[in-house]
């Protein structure tokens, strides 16, 4: 299956790529970029994937401090 994958670079993209890989999949991230630019290219990149999973945004391994708190909340998360 080709997989392609956001936040492929974060700890849990690395370790789902890994484990993806092992069982035979073709796994792909996808660049940030592309993400935030023309959706063209977007498109282009997706558009032979069987599974496109998202794991962009925020870091979950960090302190759920005050001042990461009013960011996170702030932004609509």
């Amino acid at each position: 299956m080709k997989i392609k994958l956001t936040g492929s670079n974060g700890y849990i993209g690395r370790l789902i790529s890994s484990e993806l890989l092992k069982k035979g999949h073709a796994v792909s991230g996808i660049n940030r970029n592309l993400l935030y630019g023309a959706s063209t290219n977007l498109q282009k990149e997706l558009r032979n994937a069987d599974v496109i999973i998202n794991l962009a945004g925020a870091p979950i391994l960090q302190r759920w401090t005050a001042e990461n708190k009013k960011t996170y909340t702030t932004a609509g998360w």
